[in-house]
């Protein structure tokens, strides 16, 4: 997979079809494995979900002209291992959506669901945090990753991704008590 450098890239992102088909074969086991991992750890696997949402995550890759696939950065991360992030995040959307069409008496039975944003993010002050600091977080609660999963894309120690988590915290917490005074 690390063998896609970056003239191939812009050839996806021009639509050469041979090109596609090639990073499609090449990539399809990673991404049905991520898949399936995800999947599994969050509820029980439906071969046709699986399927669903590796056909997702290429369709997410493509989706508004290429955004997502023209945002890669091989200095932040390996291509498997963003795949893989991706692939983990659209596997999240998708098992979040279909909590969603739970029943109304179902949804009430679990409060633990009306703390999480229904858009899988974080409202985040603008300009408060260190780019790093909300990096972090995003992929702590809008990813919905481990310390350690995070340390591993970001390529740091999972002490410096706690540490960084507990200042941006404490950055959060003086805010939004300063915020609360100034109403009261």
């Amino acid at each position: 997979m690390e063998i896609v450098d970056s003239q191939i890239l812009d050839r996806l992102i021009d639509g050469d079809k041979k090109c596609w088909n090639r990073f499609v074969v090449e990539s399809a086991s990673l991404i049905r494995a991520m898949v399936y991992k995800t999947m599994s750890a969050y509820t029980t696997v439906n071969p046709s979900e699986v399927d669903d949402a590796v056909q997702n995550v290429y369709f997410r890759l493509l989706k508004d002209d290429c955004r997502l696939l023209k945002s890669y950065d091989r200095e932040k991360a390996s291509l498997s291992t963003w795949l893989g992030l991706i692939s983990r995040s659209v596997t999240i959307d998708l098992i979040r959506k279909r909590r969603n069409h739970l029943s109304l008496d179902e949804d009430l039975a679990s409060p633990q669901q009306h703390a999480i944003p229904t858009d899988g993010t974080i409202d985040l002050p603008k300009g408060l945090l260190s780019e790093r600091q909300e990096l972090i977080l995003r992929m702590l609660f809008d990813k919905e990753m481990g310390p350690d999963e995070v340390a591993d894309v970001l390529g740091v120690e999972i002490q410096t991704v706690r540490s960084a988590k507990h200042k941006a915290i404490e950055k959060l917490r003086r805010y939004y008590e300063a915020t609360h005074k100034e109403k009261s």
